[in-house]
């Protein structure tokens, strides 16, 4: 999704969404991509940082509502090339603050 920077400029992002689908309020804790070995990529990795459009953490989403938070995917770009990565096998992450971890393949 492009996005623009405080400064006007022009950059495109990878999107991560967690939906409450349940009936009861959930927080999320943190999130973000899951390289193959298990690492990840932090939040705040890239510039400009994430947090500039991300919602904040914790993120308290009550039934049928949706958190979202960004990361540039030039960057994520430039990780996949350095560790011969192919985006495909990225995974994105939202945990709860209960410890759960939901994941989805990045499209």
């Amino acid at each position: 999704m492009p996005v623009h920077d405080k400064n006007g400029n022009l950059f495109y992002t990878v999107i991560v969404s967690a939906f409450n689908v349940g009936r009861g309020p959930i927080t999320v804790s943190n999130w973000g991509i899951r390289l193959p070995d298990n690492d990840y990529l932090d939040p705040t990795f890239g510039n400009p940082p994430a947090s500039e459009f991300s919602d904040p953490l914790p993120f308290r989403l009550e039934s049928g509502n949706c958190g979202t938070w960004f990361m540039s995917l030039n960057d994520i770009d430039k990780r996949c090339d350095e560790y011969c990565i192919r985006r495909k096998d990225l995974i994105a992450f939202v945990e709860l603050a209960d410890g759960t971890v939901r994941e989805a393949p990045l499209p």
